[in-house]
């Protein structure tokens, strides 16, 4: 009879965890929807991506850009010529950062940024992207004057979303050499449903 009793409370406060931890996940979403849908109306436009490129730059214009600091000093090629390789000083180590922006109709709607540290290599734990995604996470916060919260991640890896009017960022750890970004402008790129982080 006391083994019975004990079957039925365990299935019981089992049940009873099923449901809160349901709630929780539905409070979540409810949540980043209130929150996009908060942040969509309050009319605040931020096309600011990274130095002076913003959302709505065209790809002349953004060529323009990128030669131009090259040719001060402040940019350089990112491997196999591929995307703009920017250093950052703002670390506790040497790092720097790989971007290629997204067009639509010929127009700046989405940036993905790859962040790296220069001390990299497979046997330095300590450059994997897994141990610094926390300071890039600040680093994106005060950039942005945004904060990111916690995501449900598929990957497996802390990953964090925040929306500051019509742009929304993403940040998680694409694999051991990088932490990955992406800023998107949710005029133009639809912000999803739920506050999960997808790796591309």
């Amino acid at each position: 009879m006391m083994r019975l009793k004990y079957i039925s409370t365990s299935i019981a406060l089992c049940t009873w965890m099923l449901i809160v931890a349901g709630a929780c996940n539905n409070t979540a979403q409810v949540d980043y929807k209130k929150l996009v849908d908060e942040q969509r109306s309050s009319g605040l436009v931020d096309n600011r991506i990274v130095l002076d490129i913003g959302f709505g730059m065209s790809s002349q214009e953004f060529y323009d850009y990128c030669w131009q600091i090259n040719k001060e000093g402040l940019a350089s090629q990112g491997p196999k010529n591929r995307t703009v390789q920017v250093e950052i000083e703002d670390l506790s180590k040497p790092g720097y950062m790989l971007f290629y922006p997204n067009f639509e109709d010929d127009k700046i709607v989405e940036m993905p940024i790859l962040f790296g540290l220069h001390d990299w290599s497979p046997w330095n734990e300590e450059s994997f992207g897994k141990e610094f995604i926390f300071e890039i996470r600040d680093l994106v916060e005060d950039w942005y004057n945004i904060e990111l919260q916690l995501a449900i991640d598929t990957t497996g890896y802390p990953g964090y979303i925040g929306i500051n009017g019509n742009k929304k960022a993403a940040l998680t750890v694409q694999d051991d050499q990088f932490v990955k970004l992406i800023v998107s402008d949710m005029n133009h790129i639809a912000p999803g449903e739920q506050l999960v982080y997808k790796r591309n």
